[in-house]
C-alpha cells in the first residue's frame, strides 16, 4: 500500500503543517521527503522503528499518534499525525520539534487530538502535504 500524506486544514482554510513545510529550509524539506518516500511504501505495521523515520508514540497516553523523525542542522523535527481519515492516508496534524527528550510545543497532544477529532467529525478537512499545483511551473 502506498500512503498519501495529508495535512489538517482548519475551518478557516489554514493548513499549518503544509505552511511549516513550505516555509522550511530546503534541507528540512529534503529530510522529510526522504522519510516520507521510505515510509509511504511500507505497511503501517512497519512504522514502529525510529531508525525507519517513524515511531508510534506512547500507546497508553497517545494511542493513535505517530511522529515522523528526522534531523537537520541539530534540530530534531517531529511532525505528528495519524492514519486516516481514509485507509490509504496519513494525516499530519501538528509540526513539532524535540528538545531534551520532550516534544515541543508542550501542548502538542491537546492540539493534535482536537484536530484529529475535528477531521473525523467533519468539522475540518485535509489537504495534501505537497501543494503540487503551485509547483508545477518550477
Amino acid at each position: 500500500m502506498t500512503f498519501q500524506f495529508m495535512c489538517y486544514n482548519s475551518p478557516v482554510n489554514r493548513c499549518e503543517v503544509r505552511c511549516a513545510y513550505d516555509e522550511s529550509l530546503p534541507g528540512v524539506q529534503a529530510e522529510l521527503d526522504v522519510a516520507l518516500n521510505f515510509l509511504g511504501a511500507l505497511r503501517r505495521e512497519l512504522w514502529t522503528n525510529p531508525r525507519r523515520f517513524a515511531a508510534k508514540l506512547d500507546k497508553q497516553k497517545w494511542p493513535e499518534f505517530y511522529e515522523i523523525r528526522f534531523k537537520h542542522k541539530n534540530v530534531q523535527y517531529r511532525p505528528i499525525g495519524f492514519f486516516g481519515p481514509k485507509a490509504d492516508e496519513f494525516t499530519f496534524v501538528i509540526w513539532c520539534t524535540e528538545k531534551g527528550g520532550h516534544i515541543l510545543p508542550k501542548t502538542w497532544f491537546k492540539t493534535a487530538k482536537a484536530r484529529m477529532d475535528e477531521i473525523k467529525e467533519g468539522g475540518a478537512t485535509t489537504l495534501p502535504l505537497y501543494d503540487r499545483d503551485n509547483n508545477e511551473d518550477e
